[in-house]
């Protein structure tokens, strides 16, 4: 299952805003409102396809890696968000089919390119072994090349630690990295978190908004970031919109960052790369 974006404002997502995309053809405040309404009859995964959000190296000013994110393209080309449609998914049971589908998609785009993308994953995803089978396939076939790396959202990692620890552990033998999403935005033991078998986390959009405006976030922030770092972790901030918390996360230290500020999700993965 590719999970919820969360929502940020007048911004990205990564379960994103619920801004339309440029090929939109209605008002975004209409949009925002909308979800798919298709019925089971006629809904098709082949409408779901992958957009692409590059994760920036602050330090060398280049795209690090890309996010896929999966988007909804109706008949009438709205592009809709994993809010707007994942309710088909959840009642067809297709968690496992979309991210299989997301995956191979995936693959396809960069199959002629050098670089690193990111992929969410649900609960469904880390408890089967379709994925697994999957990525031993494409590793036979030399078509994964460790390029990818797995992301799963905080929550999911406190609900289902042992799902976690078992996958983390699996990720690790195929070399394939794995990251903490929406790091920070609830409470919880965060050393308890940082050891499980992860390569990164990615700090919580609603922290990193907070920046400019509040010194105990600010604090919080800094903290986690050399918890992580003294663990190994990279760390990302999430849903960087503006240059006043772009500034912030570089004066924290963090070298990594994702945002509207830097691009809009795009349906081709086209920048290059930073080594």
């Amino acid at each position: 299952m590719i999970e919820h974006e969360e929502c940020q404002q007048k911004g990205r997502g990564t379960l994103n805003s619920n801004r339309p995309t440029k090929h939109t053809k209605i008002s975004a405040k209409k949009a925002r409102s909308m979800r798919v309404q298709d019925s089971p009859d006629t809904f098709s995964l082949d409408r779901v396809v992958p957009y692409f959000q590059p994760i920036m190296d602050l330090e060398h000013d280049a795209v690090w890696r890309f996010e896929c994110l999966a988007r909804y393209i109706s008949d009438d080309e709205v592009t809709f968000l994993p809010n707007q449609f994942l309710h088909l998914i959840d009642d067809e049971d297709l968690n496992i089919s979309l991210t299989t589908h997301i995956f191979q998609a995936g693959l396809f785009h960069f199959r002629h390119m050098a670089s690193h993308w990111h992929l969410n994953l649900g609960p469904e995803d880390i408890q089967s072994d379709v994925l697994p089978n999957l990525i031993y396939q494409h590793l036979q076939e030399r078509r994964v090349q460790h390029k990818i790396s797995f992301e799963l959202a905080a929550n999911l990692a406190r609900e289902h630690k042992k799902d976690v620890v078992r996958f983390g552990k699996l990720c690790e033998q195929l070399g394939i990295d794995l990251f903490i999403d929406h790091f920070g935005s609830a409470s919880g033991n965060i050393q308890h978190m940082l050891d499980l078998p992860i390569k990164g986390i990615k700090v919580a959009g609603s922290l990193i908004r907070q920046l400019p405006d509040s010194l105990e976030t600010t604090d919080f922030v800094q903290h986690l970031a050399d918890k992580a770092s003294e663990q190994g972790c990279i760390v990302v901030a999430e849903h960087i919109e503006k240059m006043e918390t772009l500034r912030a996360v570089k004066e924290i230290g963090i070298r990594y960052a994702q945002g509207y500020f830097f691009s809009n999700p795009q349906a081709s993965p086209e920048a290059e790369e930073a080594d």
